[in-house]
């Protein structure tokens, strides 16, 4: 279902990467000609084309030998630029190794977020940060939920950007979609509330600069 703002492109190629994601196409398949996959998915051809370009540039798909194109060889998805696109037109659940993955790395963001802020934290970015954290607990629901996964993920974003880390801000903005996701899933599981309690008690241990309390808190966040 294309979701509102989104334009014409961006929905096909976020349908086809779904098809990859799922498997229904594998790498190898050829997909349909031009003019069926407009029909299929109901926009022109002109916006098929401009969504296959895109595609063939960030290396998910490519032209054989016949110029059919083709998805491309699970070889090609080792490049970053083309994971990182993958990952950012991927809004499916996360299985648990993807979970997983993404909860080791953030793991290792979180302890040197703390390591790099411990003792450091200003008041005014201290009560800031909080404030993001005050979202009024309300009934689980798929709309709280949403709601609740943007309010951490900004919580997140602000605290990584305090560490002027150039690798912290490459990870929150090539990973959005994926921790959104991680998030959401967490909250629809009704533990909204202790993730921003813990999330809150860890922003306090980070500003009185209690190091070891800081990290075991910030890695409780998240464990079942």
């Amino acid at each position: 279902m294309k979701k509102q703002n989104q334009s014409l492109k961006d929905y096909f190629i976020e349908e086809l990467t779904n098809e990859i994601l799922a498997s229904s196409l594998k790498p190898g398949d050829k997909l349909k000609s031009i003019r069926e996959l407009a029909s299929t998915h109901h926009v022109s051809r002109s916006v098929i084309l401009n969504g296959l370009k895109e595609m063939t540039d960030n290396g998910l798909i490519e032209k054989d030998e016949n110029n059919h194109y083709i998805v491309s060889s699970i070889k090609k998805y080792n490049r970053i630029e083309t994971i990182l696109y993958f990952l950012n037109f991927t809004n499916s659940s996360l299985n648990d190794l993807e979970r997983k993955s993404i909860l080791e790395i953030k793991y290792g963001m979180d302890a040197l977020a703390i390591d790099l802020l411990i003792g450091k934290l200003k008041e005014e970015d201290y009560l800031r940060l909080n404030s993001i954290l005050d979202i009024k607990i309300g009934r689980a629901n798929e709309a709280f939920s949403h709601l609740a996964s943007l309010e951490y993920f900004k919580f997140m974003k602000e605290l990584y950007l305090l560490t002027n880390n150039m690798i912290m801000t490459l990870f929150i903005n090539a990973f959005i979609n994926p921790i959104l996701l991680l998030i959401e899933d967490y909250c629809n599981e009704t533990k909204y509330e202790d993730l921003f309690i813990s999330s809150k008690r860890m922003l306090k241990a980070l500003y009185e600069g209690k190091l070891e309390e800081a990290k075991a808190y910030s890695k409780e966040r998240f464990l079942s």
